[in-house]
């Protein structure tokens, strides 16, 4: 269960008298996982109605795993029914006592049950966030992303816990916003993700973000995020994978559209004139942990913190402000990768071409082996070089 107590406090008192052998040796059983035995003491004990909210959550959660075991529907209606008693017993906790009926529910395989189940934990505490994710992706599921965008506003004012199912939470929203068009909301809901979350939570909000841009037709920002995306994920293969491989799609469909010639080209990668999101000239920073200073560095870690700022900046089309930040980032961290060749992107991104070259240079200059931003700088000038040649 999700709130757990000692059993010490489960000495409990029953109309009057000290607690029958059987409850002592329920709660026991209890505490040694033997869910069968929870159970049986309980039907020993004739299955009382007068025992207390936390008896009834054991012996609920004790007949939740048999019943994952068995596929017993006896087991189910009778976890059913002791997480019916003890919301009953200590409305205090009634939300918490059916967000776990609802999750059983749900793996009885009974959605629309759960839903409702779920609903009702909400009825009680609106700030329950587990049920409020579980409702939206519930509703996503069923196609209604409507309903699902309107769990949204709970999500943004929850407090706590900044945790993975928060994050859940705020990403089957912005794609409830983004699947009916809404993607303006549904990017200010992933900007307020990245925000609130820890740096952990950077590469699932920028994947989400690149499906969103990818939803607008913007092909370049939707390039651009991936590629941070996959820079700043951690080791997990399978994860990776996936990511390389919508990334993939992007630059295929990227390279079907350049293969019919414009009137004017236009600069190499770059995206629609409305989008706020930078996409280089040049590819993005590879911000791999091998080339990252070591995080216990409060310059490195500053210098990161503000370039995730300046591309939250960038994104709201403060091009300026970012430029500005991203300056003080490769001040403060010269040998960090990330600062100087996202500045370098978006110089180019605001026309200041030889501005970008400049950041390069002093960038290759101070990390001599970075491979990265070698390339960056190669491609820059290969790309400059038409314009530097007599009749170019």
């Amino acid at each position: 269960m999700r709130r757990t107590v000692g059993f010490a406090s489960c000495a409990l008192l029953i109309a009057g008298c000290g607690p029958p052998e059987a409850l002592r040796e329920m709660h026991i059983a209890y505490n040694t996982r033997k869910w069968a035995v929870v159970t049986e003491k309980f039907a020993d004990m004739g299955r009382p109605r007068t025992l207390d909210a936390v008896s009834y959550a054991r012996i609920a959660e004790a007949a939740g795993h048999v019943y994952g075991e068995s596929k017993s529907p006896a087991y189910r209606d009778l976890a059913i029914q002791c997480y019916d008693l003890a919301a009953a017993k200590d409305p205090t906790l009634a939300d918490e006592y059916l967000l776990e009926k609802a999750d059983l529910l749900l793996r009885a395989a009974e959605p629309n049950q759960a839903l409702t189940v779920y609903r009702d934990a909400l009825q009680i505490n609106s700030r329950n966030v587990p049920a409020a994710v579980q409702v939206a992706r519930l509703l996503m599921d069923a196609g209604r992303p409507a309903e699902a965008a309107g769990m949204g506003q709970g999500l943004l004012a929850a407090g706590a816990p900044v945790d993975g199912m928060l994050l859940h939470g705020f990403l089957v929203v912005a794609r409830a916003e983004a699947a009916q068009k809404h993607h303006d909301a549904a990017l200010k809901i992933l900007r307020h993700a990245r925000v609130t979350g820890p740096p952990a939570w950077e590469p699932d909000i920028l994947y989400a973000m690149a499906e969103c841009y990818d939803g607008m037709g913007e092909n370049g920002p939707a390039r651009s995020a991936m590629r941070r995306a996959l820079a700043l994920l951690p080791d997990d293969p399978k994860k990776r994978g996936v990511f390389e491989q919508y990334l993939e799609r992007l630059e295929g469909a990227s390279k079907s559209t350049a293969s019919t010639p414009p009137t004017v080209p236009p600069p190499a990668d770059t995206p629609p004139t409305t989008s706020t999101s930078i996409e280089p000239t040049v590819p993005p920073p590879a911000d791999s942990p091998g080339a990252r200073p070591p995080r216990q560095d409060d310059a490195t870690a500053k210098a990161t913190s503000m370039v995730a700022r300046a591309i939250t900046l960038a994104d709201e089309g403060k091009v300026d402000e970012a430029i500005s930040l991203l300056e003080e980032a490769v001040q403060l961290a010269p040998k960090l990768p990330a600062p100087a060749a996202q500045l370098a992107a978006l110089q180019v991104r605001a026309g200041d071409v030889a501005g970008a070259r400049r950041t390069l240079e002093a960038a290759v200059q101070n990390m001599p082996d970075n491979e990265i931003l070698r390339q960056m700088l190669e491609r820059l000038k290969a790309e400059d070089a038409p314009a530097s040649q007599p009749g170019g």
